[in-house]
């Protein structure tokens, strides 16, 4: 489903990458990695604090129409509704995309994109519950997941989910480079073989098409030692979607 953004659409996608940014991943810089316990969920805390300081959640549909379809904040927002669920959601008749976990000796474990399957669960969606103005992904672990990655991302880049923009924030916090997670050709470099995470997610996603308007942001945060050793970003605006090292916060 591909809808153009609106005004208030970009504004909402803006200040997500506006908090990750300037808030998430400079707070990054006083992690203890000597501590390997941390997971998504304090990303999720944080997160959800930072848009509430400035657009409190509200509860009550008493506040105004603005204010529910512009920052209403919904957590584990399903990319499709089930007929057994659909007397307790908003929108009963929404339909997005559908997954399913492969195990396999060839391709490697993964998921894809099927027909018939399980709804994939975004961390947090912005806006309009029935379309969001924006999905946010998190992962945060000693191991860099690829396959993990890929699903956020296959989830995020799906043209099913009903999504005005997308944006995803790894960060991994172990003591083995992410580069030892890939085999790198010679010549080539760790942003070449993370732009390979993306294009599993399209291959996944088999003849289901990505939404090839759909503003994203992908964040790679490295930290080693307590310090912020690689910030990764790439987007479908700066050189056709490809990771590049770049610092924030600074």
């Amino acid at each position: 489903m591909s809808s153009e953004m609106s005004p208030n659409d970009k504004r909402v996608f803006d200040f997500v990458k506006d908090i990750i940014e300037h808030d998430i991943i400079p707070s990054l810089r006083s992690l203890s990695t000597d501590r390997q316990h941390y997971n998504e969920r304090y990303l999720h805390h944080l997160f959800s604090k930072l848009v509430q300081d400035r657009y409190p959640v509200r509860l009550d549909y008493a506040s105004s129409e603005e204010n529910r379809n512009s920052f209403s904040l919904h957590p584990e927002w399903a990319t499709s509704i089930s007929e057994e669920d659909s007397k307790r959601e908003e929108d009963p008749n929404r339909e997005g995309g559908l997954y399913r976990f492969v195990k396999s000796k060839e391709d490697g474990n993964h998921y894809e994109k099927v027909n018939r399957g399980f709804p994939g669960f975004i961390d947090f969606a912005i806006g309009n519950f029935k379309n969001p103005s924006c999905a946010i992904e998190f992962k945060m672990s000693e191991k860099f997941d690829k396959n993990a990655i890929a699903y956020d991302y296959m989830k995020l880049l799906d043209a099913d989910n009903h999504l005005k923009s997308a944006v995803s924030l790894v960060v991994y916090y172990g003591h083995r480079r992410p580069s030892k997670y890939f085999k790198i050709p010679k010549g080539k470099s760790l942003p070449d073989a993370l732009n390979n995470l993306s294009v599993d997610a399209v291959k996944d996603l088999g003849k289901f098409e990505t939404d090839p308007d759909r503003p994203y942001a992908f964040y790679i945060v490295e930290v080693l030692n307590g310090k912020i050793n690689n910030c990764f970003y790439c987007d479908n605006n700066a050189k056709g979607g490809k990771f590049e090292r770049k610092n924030f916060g600074e």
